[in-house]
């Protein structure tokens, strides 16, 4: 078997890296599930009013589909609809979370690239908010060097993203993988927005891996622009049964749909160059990795460098962010602590008692219980926020 000279590989992310259809079903289920409940109407149309929802909002994962969809308009007029479905939002967050993992092996083998100095880019159909906040989760933020996704879809009337986030900004955002949006509307398998990635990145088709688990999406799309097309076969989620129901109520046109099918349906006539049957460290039976040459400077370098730039400001803010909340922590439990000492020795001089359960004590002694407490809690507090600002669990 020959291998292929690659310096850029250009990963899929959905079931290419992690199993997206299981977290997309274990989190889509019990909505879905509640909607046929409570509506009591068939399945057919319920489906059919999530998916004009989905195709509106361009994706088949969007996190306000019980805010929009007509068939809980009534429900809405009542009250908070997130009240009614509160169980069934709370068994969609515990099944996507349980279901959020990388494929064995899929992080070891993209930090070896990274020590090569190989240039790896992400490519996804999933919207930028979502997949920034699971690189940050399986630990890709600045593994991977640069990440296309289409731009987020609009918030539904009344929802702000100042009322959903808790923590600042810095928190949601990739630091140090730069994210770029993908034209709107365009969606796989387009070459001419693969050909304007690899434009983007300075990459050279002959030197080019792109790994996927679609065939109809991700190596059909490779193959047409010239590069290396490798099928993460492990990750095929078509041929399960849940699946139909994705068709039945995704963003996908009709048409996606039936070419999907057609070959999927007919996979021995559509070999693909390279395909990794159990698991994504395959690839190196396929591919010699090299370092990404230094020298050959793509057409957005200097963007690059002055979003670098950005990346290390917006890291000085977040660290001056932080060290003002220690410090204004430090300087309340320094205050709280100080004034119950002083309570201590206003007792002591007043000689006062306390009687607890029969027995006499010294007051000072509840204000000394007190001042230790709070400089344990304050304690705990800022051991916590510098270990929350330093990556630690």
């Amino acid at each position: 078997m020959t291998r292929r000279a690659v310096d850029t590989l250009i990963i899929d992310l959905d079931n290419t890296i992690f199993d997206w259809f299981a977290v997309w079903f274990a989190s889509f289920e019990p909505i879905y599930n509640e909607l046929l409940r409570v509506t009591g109407r068939p399945a057919a149309e319920i489906e059919e009013e999530i998916r004009r929802v989905h195709k509106a909002r361009r994706t088949s994962e969007y996190s306000f589909l019980i805010e929009e969809i007509d068939a809980l308009a009534d429900l809405r007029a009542t009250g908070d609809v997130r009240d009614s479905f509160s169980d069934a939002i709370d068994l969609s967050r515990r099944g996507r979370d349980q279901n959020l993992s990388l494929y064995p092996s899929v992080f070891r083998c993209l930090w070896e690239l990274k020590k090569k100095g190989t240039k790896i880019v992400a490519y996804t159909e999933s919207m930028g908010f979502y997949s920034a906040y699971r690189l940050k989760r399986f630990g890709l933020d600045g593994v991977i060097d640069v990440m296309f996704s289409p731009q987020d879809h609009d918030l539904p009337a009344g929802v702000s993203v100042e009322n959903l986030r808790r923590l600042p900004d810095e928190f949601y955002e990739l630091q140090v993988t730069e994210m770029r949006h993908t034209p709107l509307g365009e969606l796989k398998p387009n070459p001419t927005v693969l050909l304007d990635i690899l434009r983007t990145v300075g990459a050279r088709t002959d030197r080019c891996a792109y790994v996927g688990d679609s065939l109809f999406k991700d190596v059909a799309m490779a193959r047409a622009v010239g590069v290396f097309d490798i099928h993460a076969k492990y990750g095929e989620s078509q041929k399960r049964p849940e699946y139909a129901l994705l068709q039945r109520v995704s963003h996908w046109t009709d048409a996606d749909v039936q070419r999907e099918r057609a070959i999927n349906a007919k996979g021995h006539d559509f070999e693909p160059s390279a395909v990794l049957k159990e698991s994504f460290a395959e690839i190196f039976m396929h591919c010699d990795f090299e370092a990404f040459p230094s020298g050959e400077k793509g057409p957005d370098s200097e963007l690059e460098i002055k979003n670098a730039l950005e990346v290390w400001k917006k890291t000085v803010d977040v660290q001056q962010h932080f060290n003002d909340l220690e410090m204004r922590i430090r300087n309340f439990a320094i205050t709280v602590v100080g004034a119950l000492i002083a309570a201590v020795g206003y007792t002591y001089q007043q000689g006062l008692q306390a009687n607890i359960l029969g027995h006499q004590f010294a007051a000072g002694l509840g204000f000394i219980v007190a001042a230790l407490f709070a400089w344990f809690a304050f304690f705990l507090m800022d051991y916590s926020g510098i270990m929350c600002f330093c990556g630690e669990p």
